[in-house]
Formats: structure tokens, sequence, C-alpha cells
């Protein structure tokens, strides 16, 4: 089985995942980070946007509070270089900080101080939405409608909302985080067909 997990961050898990993430330009060659990184034997270090070395032979590729960090047009060149890395009934799962949920629990009902969000305590309400939703690295705010434009143009057969423990392929949602505030979405790969957004050599 060949699982992505692309936007892996720290900490990351052991094969069967390979993450793939664009880190070294962090961390000088000689540092305790790159070489960690450099012995792991399930980690490849790239820019997505370039391309994925993979070509229909991916069962399933995990992307948590990744696409967010893109442009949009950058989002649809990465979902499309998923899209051809996918077999045809690979699983995509894709989960976003949501403004629905925050929008919900922060703004409509002025609450949001007895929510446990699952992460480090930053006071007031609209601080957490300001770190996990505002976040200065964040290029956009992707609601379920965004996914729903951003899979039917890049190939996707279908697509609906999950939850966390929820999966079409269960390992996918082994390693899933930030449950309180995420949107969870699986796609699947079906026949090729005319997209869109255009196929990419």
């Amino acid at each position: 089985m060949v699982l992505l997990n692309i936007g892996s961050g720290c900490p990351r898990p052991g094969p069967p995942w390979i993450n793939i993430d664009y880190l070294f330009e962090q961390f000088p060659v000689g540092t305790p980070e790159r070489r960690r990184l450099e012995e792991e034997g399930n980690y490849m270090d790239l820019n997505v946007v370039d391309g994925l070395p993979f070509y229909y032979n991916v069962d399933g590729i995990l992307m948590s509070h990744v696409l967010e960090h893109f442009t949009m047009n950058d989002a649809l060149i990465v979902l499309t270089h998923c899209w051809h890395a996918l077999k045809v009934g690979g699983v995509l799962r894709i989960s976003v900080p949501d403004p629905v949920k925050f929008y919900d629990l922060i703004i409509r009902e002025e609450g949001g101080e007895d929510i446990d969000w699952g992460e480090p305590n930053y006071g007031a309400p609209q601080n957490f939405l300001r770190y996990a939703l505002l976040f200065a690295d964040h290029k956009q705010l992707i609601t379920k409608d965004c996914l729903d434009c951003y899979l039917w143009a890049t190939g996707y057969e279908s697509w609906k909302v999950v939850e966390a423990s929820e999966s079409q392929l269960p390992i996918l949602a082994d390693i899933d985080n930030r449950y309180p505030f995420s949107l969870f979405v699986e796609a699947i790969k079906g026949e090729e067909r005319d997209l869109m957004f255009g196929k990419l050599n």
C-alpha cells in the first residue's frame, strides 16, 4: 500500500506512510533537525507545487491542515498532482480549519470560552480564532463550497464530508488531529476525464 502524508510537519508517522514536506530549507545542513530528516527512510523533501514523483500508484493521500497554506491557484495545481498520483479508486483526505465552525462557536454564539479546542489556551476566543484560522501563513479560508469547486475542477469523481474517525480507507484517519475546529472531506479518484483545470504533463 502506498500512502502519502503531504505537509507532514512534525511528528511524522512511520511506514507505510511516505511523509512529504519542504523542510530542508528551514534547517541548514548539519543541524540536528536536518540530520533527523535525512535519516528518515520515509521522508521526501519537495515542493508539491512542482509535482509528485508518483503516477497512478498511490492508494491514499492525507493533506491535514495544508491546503490553506497555498494560494488558490497553487491549491488547484497540488490537487491536480494528487489526482494524477492516485490509483483509480484511491482516496484523498483533506482537513482544513473550518471557518463555519469558528463562526458558529465564537461569533454567532458569542462564546467559545469553555470550548476545549485541543490546542494551547490563548485566552479570549478571538485570540484562538486568530491563531488557528487567521494564522499569518494561511493564504486562504477554505469552506465546503470552496472544496466542492476545487475537487470538481481537478477531476475527482465524488467526495463528501466525513467525521474525524470516518474514512473510506481507515488508515487515513489514524493520524487525524485538530478535531474540534476542522472540516474533513474525502474524495475518490475516478476514471480519467477532461478536466476544467487541465491536465499536467
